[in-house]
């Protein structure tokens, strides 16, 4: 490993030792057919057992990269099946609502109390003279899915959470849909970005914040933005 690299690393692991141990020794299972070699983390969407101090430092991490960003936003976004679980905790800690995009009707009925706390505090009355959920189609580097989504109100200002920004689709596709219905994405926050994919989010002027860099093979690249 060159020195350079070497040292991004080391100072990665330093900030966020679990995060680094957990990347470092995930293991690579193949899916879409054995087309796509896929990274299990444990903090993501195909994890399983995660250690508690991982838990804890993402948390942590995510809060603190959020107050330092500065951001001035409503509410949280974040999609299913993993972003949605660290956005919980963090809305939480920020004191603000959280809207949770889901893969599908099944899985709007399993978090209709999130979002109808959201659609409380949000204003439901005005939201009973349209329709509630807007379906979303969303590309990812393995696969397409829909993402069901509850409509934003125009001049809205919301982040959106994910575990893992890698081809940006997921990320993209809750963007477009979002700011076509006149809501502001004013940033967007993960665990570790992987590749360059993002970089075509911070292009549309939608900065991305993560907490450690990946390349596109899932080393770890250093600290994120």
């Amino acid at each position: 490993m060159a020195t350079a690299v070497r040292h991004a690393r080391d100072e990665a692991a330093a900030r966020y030792p679990n995060l680094v141990e957990d990347i470092e020794n995930a293991p690579k299972v193949r899916i879409a057919d054995g087309k796509y070699t896929f990274r299990a983390f444990s903090f993501g969407e195909k994890g399983t057992l995660m250690k508690a101090e991982l838990g804890r430092e993402i948390d942590k991490g995510l809060f603190e990269k959020v107050r330092a960003a500065k951001a001035e936003f409503g509410y949280i976004v974040s999609p299913e099946p993993a972003g949605h679980v660290w956005a919980l905790s963090l809305a939480g800690r920020l004191k603000v609502s959280l809207c949770v995009a889901a893969r599908s009707l099944e899985s709007l009925e399993r978090i209709a109390l999130i979002n109808s706390a959201f659609a409380q505090a949000h204003g439901k009355r005005e939201r009973k003279k349209r329709q509630y959920v807007d379906f979303v189609p969303q590309k990812s580097g393995y696969g397409e899915s829909t993402l069901h989504v509850p409509r934003p109100k125009k001049g809205d200002r919301v982040i959106i959470v994910d575990d893992v920004v890698s081809s940006g689709g997921t990320a993209s596709a809750l963007a477009d849909y979002l700011e076509a219905a006149g809501a502001k994405v004013v940033a967007i926050f993960c665990i570790v970005t992987k590749g360059d994919g993002h970089k075509e989010l911070e292009k549309r002027g939608i900065p991305v914040r993560s907490l450690l860099k990946l390349t596109k093979s899932g080393e770890v690249a250093g600290l994120g933005d």
